[in-house]
C-alpha cells in the first residue's frame, strides 16, 4: 500500500472511484490503465473551476482557522465558508479537499459540488471522508452535516447528519480498501 499512496495517507476521492467499480479502480491506480475522462468528470472539473474563480476574489481569512472559528463560537465574527480547505488525518490514514465548507457555532456544513441532481453512494463515502478528517484534524465534535449541491440547479440534493452509525460505515469500506491496497482482499467488478 505505501507505495501507492504519497505519504501514506489515502485521497479521500479514492473511495468515491471505489464504490463506483473496485476492479476500474484496480486497473487506474494499480496497473495505471489511464480512462478516458467521462462527461460527468470533464463537467465537474469545469464547475470547480468556476466555483474556485469566484472564491478567490473573497476576501481571505487573515488568522488561522482554529482561531477563527473560536472567535465565531464567541460571537466575536459572523458564521462564515471557505472552500478548497486541505483536510488530513494522521490517524485514519486520509487526506483532501473539501469543495466547500459552511462553519456557524451549532455545527459545520461539508459541501461537495456534483454536476449533477442526484447523489450516489460514493458521494456520502467522499462526504464521511472529509467530515472524519476534519473532524479529526480540528478536534470538531459538534454537529457535522453532509451535502451534495448540485452545480446544474444550485439545489442540495443530499444532506445528512455524520452519525457515529455513518462513521462506521465509512471505516468498513475504508478497511477494504486499505485490505486489497495490502494483497489483503481482492479487488471484485461492480455486477
Amino acid at each position: 500500500m505505501f507505495q501507492l499512496v504519497k505519504n501514506k495517507l489515502i485521497p479521500i476521492g479514492w473511495l468515491h472511484q471505489h464504490a463506483y467499480c473496485e476492479y476500474q479502480f484496480f486497473l487506474e491506480k494499480i496497473r495505471k490503465i489511464r480512462m478516458p475522462p467521462s462527461h460527468w468528470m470533464l463537467a465537474g472539473s469545469k464547475s470547480h473551476n468556476q466555483l474556485y474563480q469566484e472564491f478567490k476574489e473573497l476576501p481571505p481569512i487573515e488568522e488561522p482557522l482554529p482561531d477563527h472559528i473560536e472567535k465565531m463560537e464567541a460571537g466575536t465574527v459572523d458564521p462564515f465558508f471557505i472552500r478548497e480547505l486541505y483536510v488530513k488525518s494522521d490517524y485514519y490514514g486520509l487526506r483532501g479537499r473539501i469543495d466547500e465548507i459552511q462553519f456557524t457555532p451549532e455545527k459545520v456544513t461539508i459541501i461537495d459540488f456534483k454536476p449533477r441532481d442526484f447523489s450516489v453512494k460514493g458521494d456520502e463515502l467522499q462526504l464521511y471522508g472529509y467530515a472524519l478528517s476534519f473532524s479529526n484534524m480540528f478536534g470538531w465534535a459538534k454537529e457535522i452535516e453532509c451535502g451534495i449541491q448540485s452545480t446544474v440547479s444550485g439545489e442540495m440534493v443530499f444532506l445528512q447528519s455524520f452519525t457515529e452509525k455513518k462513521k462506521q460505515w465509512y471505516l468498513e469500506h475504508l478497511d477494504r480498501l486499505k485490505n486489497q491496497l495490502d494483497g489483503k482482499e481482492e479487488f471484485t467488478p461492480t455486477p
